[in-house]
């Protein structure tokens, strides 16, 4: 008869658990039984109208049929899915750690975010702090003039940059044409929002990873925010 060895999930570290308080309450989620879904294959004036309602009303909607080959958004998937899994040496050399001097300023980087708790749970305030981290780890980078900084992507996985040069290429055209269509629903000319970020706006990708989690209901991948950005296309 052959022993059987079981092992158990290593307990979430302290610097990981969050203040009762703000922790998410996972009984409650819910779901929205649907958001817009704009085919973009629709004649420009249905297109304009989706889009203008879907912002006012959601804030959000999600766009099929826009273009960007699903073969290149699998490749693309897959390679930061690599880097983050397969890669750990790779990893190290683009870790920013939040106190680091140049964190803010550098380009490339891998960082864990954290949220800042009073003793009494609450976010932000004077005095009491601490910061707890957040279960997951964001890699970002520029993606606009690629060129100046395609040198500091990754070596590996292989082909790396190469896989993201043609993706933020697909992606650029697809975010022009969004901000056109939004623009054309407010009742402005087609190029005004593209006018208004001018000829290089601040562009930044971000893959943001959420490994396995032993204790989901002590903690968040990432706290609840608002994007400051202009537009945010997510995958």
């Amino acid at each position: 008869m052959m022993g059987e060895c079981q092992s158990s999930p290593l307990p979430l570290p302290p610097d990981f658990i969050l203040p009762e308080g703000k922790r998410p309450n996972l009984s409650e989620v819910s779901r929205l039984a649907s958001i817009p879904i704009i085919d973009l294959t629709h004649e420009l004036s249905k297109l304009t109208q989706e889009i203008s309602r879907a912002c006012e009303d959601y804030g959000f909607f999600q766009v099929i049929n826009h273009g960007v080959p699903s073969e290149l958004c699998g490749k693309m998937m897959n390679s930061i899915s690599s880097f983050f899994e397969t890669f750990p040496e790779e990893k190290a050399k683009f870790y920013a750690a939040n106190n680091d001097d140049d964190s803010n300023t550098r380009q490339v980087k891998l960082q864990n975010f954290h949220l800042k708790v009073n003793a009494d749970g609450c976010s932000g305030g004077e005095g009491g702090e601490m910061e707890i981290r957040m279960w997951s780890e964001t890699f970002s980078y520029p993606c606009h003039s690629l060129h100046e900084i395609i040198h500091l992507l990754p070596d590996n996985p292989p082909h790396y940059r190469e896989v993201f040069a043609a993706y933020a290429e697909e992606v650029g055209g697809l975010t022009t044409r969004l901000l056109s269509l939004i623009s054309q629903g407010l009742g402005l000319q087609k190029d005004c929002l593209q006018k208004r970020l001018g000829n290089k706006p601040r562009q930044r990708a971000y893959a943001n990873y959420y490994p396995p989690c032993p204790s989901p209901e002590l903690t968040l991948g990432l706290a609840v925010h608002t994007d400051p950005h202009a537009l945010t296309l997510l995958r």
